[in-house]
C-alpha cells in the first residue's frame, strides 16, 4: 500500500481498497477517491488517464466537489499513486515504478503498463484519501527535481507517452510532440508566463538531447506488453471530449474565466438538482436512448446539424451561394486578404473606400477550410445554427442550472425567425451575429471585474461590430442605461444584481469580487450576486469604457466611415437584401423581423408568456429582469429600423433595413427569462400542493417549448427558399471576363430586373465578390453615369454610347428577357449586339473604350494598354511618340489624391476634374515620349493596417490569460490567514 507523507486515509480506506480487490481476482492495482485536504469534499482523483498532448487527465473539472456522482468501482488507465494498492506479484513482475521518472506521471506509467500487461486498473471510490499535494503546490521543495519541478512534468508527460507508443505510430506521436510543444511554448509566452514557456522549450530540449532514457523506458513497456494500444484505446480521451473541453476553455479564455470554473454540482444547495434528476432517469440500463439523453450538449448539437443540413437542401450542387444579401465569395483566402489589405477597388467607376474588416474573419475560417473562401461562407451559412446553439447552451451554463432547459432554450435561440431568415436571404452578417451574441454576453458581464475580459470582449465586439455594426450600438446603449442606471439605484450598485443557481461574490468599493458565495433556488436565498460588481466603482467604468472604445480602434479606418455616417451603423455585410415595408412593431415584438424565410409571427408567442412567467415566479424574477431589459433594448432598435430608412453607400434611394440582429437581441433577453422562469420548476412544483400552479406550469412550458419546435419544422418543410442558390458567381459570359483581363481592361454594362423594375451595373471582370457592398463609390460618382444609362434605356440615339466609352465600358449584357429594352438596345447607334442565349443578351459598343488613353488637345485618342497591380489599374511601358502639346492621360476611373503617374521617372501633374463625382483622373502630358508609368498608391492604406494589426496585437495580448501557476490550488480557496498549510490535527483526519 502506497502512502505519501503528505496524505491521510480514512479509516477504512485501506479494508475497502482490499474488499474491491477480493472482488476483483484479475485487479493488479486498485486506487482510492482521492479528496481535498482542507476541502474535505473538493474531488482530486477518481483515476488517471493522459492526453494525447501529456496532458493529466482526470475527468474532474475545477473545484467540482463529491456529491457521490463519480462514485462506484470501473476500470481505469491508471491511479494516483497516493493510496495507490498494488498486489506484490504484479509490482515484481512490472519492476516498480520507472526509475526514469523520479517524481512525475510515475503512477500514470506504472497503471499503463499494468493493463497493457493484462491486469485490470480499478478505482474503489468507497475507500477514501484526503491528500495535500504538497509538492504540486509549492507548499514544500521538490529534492528529487530541484528547482525545475515544471520542466520536470512537462519532460515526464512526453517521457511517458513515447514510451508507450507503438513502434509504427512514435514517429507520428514524436512529430506532435515536437510542434505541440513549440506552440505551447510560444501561446505561454504570449500569456505572459515566460518561466513555463522556457519550461516548456527545456523538456522538450532534454527529451531530445537524452533519447537513451526514452528507449530504456520502452524496454521495460515491452517486457510485460500483452495487450496493444488499440485494446486500451477505451481508457484514453476522446477527441469528441477534448473538443468540448477546448471549446469551454476558449469561452472562458476571452471571457477571463479560464480554469475556475464551478460547476453546480459543487454548490451547498441540498436536495437533488435537476441535472441529478436528469442523469438518474436515464441510466446506464437504457442504452443508446439514454446515451443520447445524458448529453445534451451533443444531442442538440446533431439535432440542429441534422434540422439544418436537411432545410438547406436545395444548396447541396456544385457553384457559389449567391443572392439575396450575398455576394458570392472569392475563390481563396488570398483574395479576401487582398481585397481587405487594396487601397483602390473595382466597384463601379472606382473607389478608395475602406474594405470592410469582416473579410479579415471569413478569411480566418476559409483558412481552417484548406483556404477556400466559397467553403467558408458555405460553413458559416449552412451550419452556422448549430453552431449558435451548441454556442448558446455553453453560454447559459452559469444562468441555467438545468441541462435539459438549457437545451432548449438554445434551441429556441438558434431557431429564432431571424436565424432562419438569415439564411433564406443571405445574410451573413446576422448567422454570425447569432453565434457570438451569447458568447459576448456571458464575456461582458466579466469585462466590469476582470481587465483580462474587457480586453477579450472587445475582441469580440470588434468581431461582431464588423458583421453588425448594431452590436456595437445596442452595447452603448445597454452599458449607458446600466451607468446611469446605478447611478440612480444606489442598492443596486452596492449590492451586485442577484441572479439564481450560481456562484456570486460580495463586492469591495473597487467593484473587484472579495468572496464567494451561492445561491440557493429552492430558498431563493438572497445573499448572491453572480454580476459581482459595482457600476459606481472607478475601475468599473474605466474597464466597461474600454470594452466600448477598444472596437472603435480596433476596427480603424472602416470606424471612422460609420462615425462620418451615423445611418451606417443600422446596415450589415452584404448588400441591403430584401426587407418587409408593413412591418408592425407588434411583429417585432414577437422576435419576427419578417422578408423572405419569415416563419408566422404566433409560432413564438409563447416564449414571450413564459418570459413574463419569469418576471412573476420570486426565484427567477432577478435575472427575468435583467433578461427583460436586455430584450427591451432589442425592441427598441427593432422598431426603429422599421421607420428610419438609410442610405447605403453606392445606393442612390434611402430604404428601411432588416430588423434581424435587434430581433436576435430581443429573442435572447425573451428567452433567457423564459428559461429562468422553467428552471428547477419541477423540483419546486413537486414539494407543493395540487393547485393551479402545476396545470399553468405545465401549459407554460409546452407552449414554450413547442416554439423551437414549430420553427424547426416549418423550416424543414419550406426549406431555404430561392432567394439564395448555387450559381457559377459571373454576372457576364466567360469570353467577356476573359476580355476583361486583356491589355485594354474593358469593363461591362449589365442591366438586371429588380422589384424596383431595371437596375445597372458597371463591373469589372466577372462580377462583384463579397465585400464589394460596402467598397462602392459614393452614389455622386453615379450622376453622370445615370444619365448616359438612362439616355441609353430611352434610346435617345445620341452620344450615350461614346459616354459608355469613356468609362470603359465595352460590352453591354441583359440578363433577363425583357423584349422593350432589347429592341431599343438593338435600335442603339454604335452597339451591336452579338448572342442571345440562355436568357442573356449580349451587346457589344463599336468605340474605342479602354481604362487608359492618351488625348490630345485635337480629336486624336490614343489607347494604352493597361494592366493590374494591387486591384487598381496600372500603366508601365512606352507612351507612344507624336504626342501634341496640352495632352492629357485620362483614366476611366474617380479622380482620387492617391493617383500617380510618372514619365521617365518626372512625375506628371493631376488635372482637377471638372466632372460630376469626381469622374475622370486626368494627368498633364508634355510633348515628349519615355517610359509612361501609372499606379494607386498603396501606402496610406497599408499604414493604416500596420496601425490596425499593432493594436490588435496589443489587444489580444492583453486579453490573453495569465498562466495559472503550479500554486493555484483550489484546496486553498478555503484556508484562513493563520491556517498551517497542511498539518494534520491530533486524529490524524485532516485539520
Amino acid at each position: 500500500w502506497i502512502l505519501h507523507d503528505d496524505c491521510a486515509p480514512d479509516p477504512q480506506a485501506l479494508q475497502a481498497l482490499l474488499d474491491t480487490s477480493d472482488g476483483a481476482v484479475t485487479a493488479g492495482i486498485v486506487g482510492p477517491k482521492v479528496l481535498g485536504w482542507h476541502d474535505r469534499r473538493l474531488l482530486l482523483e477518481t483515476g488517471l488517464s493522459i492526453a494525447g498532448s501529456g496532458r493529466r487527465i482526470s475527468g474532474l473539472e475545477r473545484g467540482e466537489h463529491d456529491q457521490g456522482q463519480h462514485d462506484g468501482v470501473r476500470d481505469v488507465l491508471a491511479v494516483g499513486s497516493a493510496g495507490m494498492l498494488v498486489r506484490r506479484d504484479v509490482w515484481d513482475l512490472l519492476g516498480g515504478f520507472d526509475p526514469s521518472l523520479s517524481m512525475f506521471r510515475d503512477d500514470i506509467d506504472l497503471g499503463w503498463r499494468a493493463n497493457e500487461a493484462g491486469y485490470r486498473v480499478i478505482v474503489a471510490t468507497d475507500a477514501v484519501v484526503h491528500h495535500a499535494e504538497a509538492g504540486i503546490h509549492g507548499r514544500r521543495p521538490l529534492a528529487a527535481v530541484g528547482a525545475d519541478a515544471g520542466r520536470a512534468d512537462r519532460e515526464a508527460a512526453m517521457h511517458v507517452l513515447l514510451a508507450h507508443s507503438s513502434a509504427v505510430t512514435i514517429p507520428l506521436q514524436l512529430v506532435r510532440l515536437i510542434v505541440g510543444s513549440l506552440a505551447r511554448g510560444v501561446g505561454l509566452l504570449l500569456a505572459k508566463a515566460p518561466d513555463e514557456a522556457s519550461n516548456e522549450f527545456g523538456a522538450l530540449g532534454v527529451l531530445l538531447v537524452h533519447p537513451g532514457r526514452v528507449m530504456a523506458s520502452r524496454r521495460l513497456v515491452a517486457q510485460t506488453r500483452q495487450l496493444t494500444q488499440r485494446d486500451l484505446r477505451g481508457f484514453r480521451p476522446r477527441i469528441g471530449g477534448q473538443i468540448r473541453h477546448a471549446a469551454e476553455s476558449l469561452i472562458g479564455v476571452v471571457g477571463g474565466t479560464a480554469g475556475t470554473t464551478v460547476t453546480h454540482s459543487g454548490t451547498s444547495a441540498s436536495g437533488p438538482s435537476d441535472d441529478d434528476a436528469f442523469d438518474t432517469a436515464f441510466d446506464d440500463s437504457r442504452g443508446r436512448l439514454g446515451f443520447w439523453l445524458r448529453r445534451p450538449a451533443l444531442l442538440l448539437a446533431v439535432l440542429l446539424t441534422l434540422v439544418s443540413l436537411v432545410s438547406v437542401r436545395a444548396w447541396f450542387a456544385f457553384g457559389l451561394l449567391e443572392g439575396g444579401a450575398l455576394l458570392p465569395a472569392p475563390s481563396g483566402f488570398g483574395d479576401l486578404w487582398a481585397t481587405y489589405a487594396e487601397g483602390w477597388h473595382e466597384v463601379g467607376p472606382g473607389s478608395a473606400a475602406a474594405a470592410p474588416p469582416y473579410l479579415m474573419v471569413v478569411g480566418a475560417v476559409a483558412a481552417f477550410l484548406l483556404g477556400s473562401a466559397s467553403r467558408a461562407v458555405d460553413a458559416i451559412m449552412m451550419v452556422g445554427i448549430p453552431i449558435a446553439g451548441v454556442v448558446a447552451y455553453l453560454a447559459l451554463r452559469r444562468v441555467i442550472d438545468s441541462r435539459l432547459v438549457r437545451m432548449v432554450a438554445a434551441a429556441a435561440y438558434a431557431l429564432l425567425p431571424a436565424a432562419i431568415g438569415a439564411v433564406a436571404t443571405g445574410r451573413i452578417g446576422t448567422v454570425v451575429f447569432l453565434i457570438l451574441l451569447p458568447a459576448f454576453i456571458r464575456v461582458a458581464l466579466r469585462s466590469a471585474v476582470s481587465w483580462r475580459a474587457a480586453w477579450g470582449g472587445a475582441l469580440l465586439l470588434s468581431i461582431v461590430t464588423a458583421f453588425v455594426p448594431l452590436g456595437w450600438v445596442i452595447t452603448v446603449v445597454l452599458v449607458v442605461v446600466a451607468l446611469v442606471g446605478a447611478s440612480g439605484l444606489p442598492a443596486l450598485a452596492a449590492d451586485g444584481v442577484m441572479l439564481p443557481g450560481g456562484v456570486g461574490a460580495v463586492v469591495g468599493d473597487d467593484g473587484r469580487p472579495r468572496r464567494r458565495h451561492v445561491f440557493d433556488p429552492a430558498t431563493g436565498g438572497a445573499d448572491t450576486a453572480l454580476i459581482p460588481f459595482d457600476f459606481r466603482a472607478g475601475a468599473v467604468r474605466l474597464r466597461l469604457l474600454a470594452l466600448v472604445l477598444v472596437p472603435l480602434a480596433l476596427l480603424l479606418p472602416w470606424s471612422l466611415d460609420l462615425l462620418r455616417h451615423p445611418s451606417w451603423w443600422l446596415l450589415q455585410a452584404g448588400l441591403p437584401g430584401p426587407t418587409s415595408s408593413d412591418l408592425a412593431p407588434w411583429q417585432i415584438s414577437l422576435m419576427n423581423p419578417g422578408g423572405p424565410g419569415a416563419v408566422p409571427v404566433w409560432f413564438t408567442a409563447g416564449i414571450v408568456a413564459l418570459a413574463l412567467g419569469g418576471l412573476v415566479r420570486r426565484v427567477s424574477r432577478p435575472i427575468a429582469t435583467l433578461a427583460w431589459g436586455f430584450a427591451l433594448v432589442g425592441l427598441v432598435m427593432g422598431v426603429l429600423q422599421t421607420m428610419v430608412e438609410v442610405r447605403p453607400p453606392s445606393e442612390p434611394l434611402a430604404l428601411l433595413t432588416w430588423p434581424g440582429p435587434a430581433t436576435i437581441v430581443l429573442g435572447l433577453g425573451l428567452i433567457v427569462a423564459a428559461a429562468a422562469a422553467a428552471d428547477g420548476i419541477g423540483v419546486r412544483l413537486a414539494g407543493d400542493s395540487f393547485s393551479w400552479r402545476q396545470p399553468a406550469a405545465v401549459v407554460a412550458l409546452v407552449v414554450a417549448v413547442a416554439a423551437p419546435l414549430m420553427t424547426g419544422g416549418w423550416w424543414l418543410w419550406k426549406g431555404v427558399g430561392d432567394t439564395v442558390v448555387r450559381g457559377d458567381g459571373s454576372a457576364v459570359p466567360a469570353f467577356v471576363a476573359a476580355e476583361s483581363l486583356g491589355p485594354e481592361r474593358p469593363r461591362s454594362l449589365v442591366f438586371r430586373p429588380s422589384a424596383r423594375g431595371i437596375e445597372y451595373a458597371v463591373i469589372d471582370g466577372e462580377g462583384p465578390r463579397l465585400g464589394a457592398a460596402e467598397t462602392g463609390p459614393p452614389a455622386s460618382a453615379y450622376q453622370e453615369l445615370d444619365a448616359l444609362v438612362g439616355d441609353l434605356m430611352a434610346g435617345r440615339g445620341g452620344g450615350e454610347v461614346e459616354g459608355l466609352g469613356r468609362y470603359g465600358v465595352r460590352f453591354v449584357v441583359l440578363t433577363a428577357p425583357n423584349p422593350t429594352l432589347v429592341s431599343v438596345l438593338d435600335s442603339e447607334p454604335g452597339l451591336r449586339r452579338i448572342s442571345s442565349s440562355e436568357g442573356d443578351t449580349l451587346w457589344r459598343l463599336d468605340t474605342d473604350s479602354a481604362r487608359a488613353r492618351a488625348l490630345a488637345a485635337d480629336p486624336r485618342i490614343t489607347v494604352l494598354p493597361a494592366g493590374k497591380r494591387e486591384g487598381a489599374v496600372a500603366i508601365d511601358g512606352p507612351l507612344p511618340a507624336g504626342m501634341a502639346p496640352r495632352s492629357s492621360l485620362v483614366l476611366a476611373e474617380r479622380s482620387d489624391p492617391s493617383w500617380r503617374a510618372t514619365l521617365d521617372g518626372a512625375a506628371l501633374v493631376a488635372i482637377a476634374d471638372e466632372g460630376a463625382g469626381g469622374w475622370p483622373q486626368r494627368f498633364a502630358l508634355p510633348a515628349a515620349t519615355g517610359t509612361l508609368r501609372l499606379w494607386f498608391d498603396q501606402e496610406p492604406r497599408h499604414r493604416w493596417l500596420w496601425l490596425q494589426g499593432l493594436i490588435v496585437s496589443v489587444v489580444v495580448v492583453l486579453a490573453l490569460p495569465g498562466r495559472r501557476r503550479p500554486t493555484d490550488d483550489p484546496d486553498a480557496d478555503v484556508l484562513g490567514d493563520d491556517d498551517e498549510p497542511f498539518a494534520p490535527s491530533s486524529t490524524g483526519a485532516p485539520s
